[in-house]
């Protein structure tokens, strides 16, 4: 019986802290489109700066690398 109690409490617990910490669940499908229409626009943006005869360091500017291991002859 006691156990049931400290569940129960537990359980209301909860549920009181979740129903507090309001509207967080997630965002409507018309603002993550925004986001992502925005971040493709920059992503375009900062490309479209790449030029033929760029050196490695101007590339280093506007892109990254992605790190791991890499090897000139994998395909």
């Amino acid at each position: 019986m006691r156990q049931l109690v400290w569940v129960a409490l537990l359980l209301t617990l909860s549920v009181v802290g979740v129903l507090a910490q309001g509207d967080t669940g997630p965002r409507s499908k018309k603002e993550l489109d925004e986001e992502r229409t925005q971040w493709i626009q920059h992503v375009l943006r900062s490309l479209s700066t790449i030029k033929p005869g760029m050196t490695r360091k101007d590339l280093s500017r506007v892109l990254d690398m992605d790190g791991g291991l890499s090897f000139r002859l994998a395909g």
